[in-house]
């Protein structure tokens, strides 16, 4: 789904996009349940980090996210 911020159109992709992907990089099905209510978050905060950051790339933030 996109969405228009200063004249730059960011890619929100779907629930099953999003989670789909964290699981490529998690390589387990039990966090899918966090995976979905990352999304939901990010959704609901506008597609911003938890900071307030516009996530402009978010797999690379995913990315970062689950990286430990």
């Amino acid at each position: 789904m996109p969405n228009k911020n200063n004249n730059k159109i960011i890619y929100i992709p779907d629930k099953s996009e999003f989670v789909n992907f964290g699981l490529s990089i998690l390589k387990d099905n039990d966090f899918t349940f966090s995976l979905e209510a990352k999304y939901d978050s990010w959704v609901a905060m506008q597609w911003k980090t938890g900071g307030g950051r516009k996530i402009k790339d978010w797999k690379a933030t995913l990315k970062n996210l689950v990286s430990f």
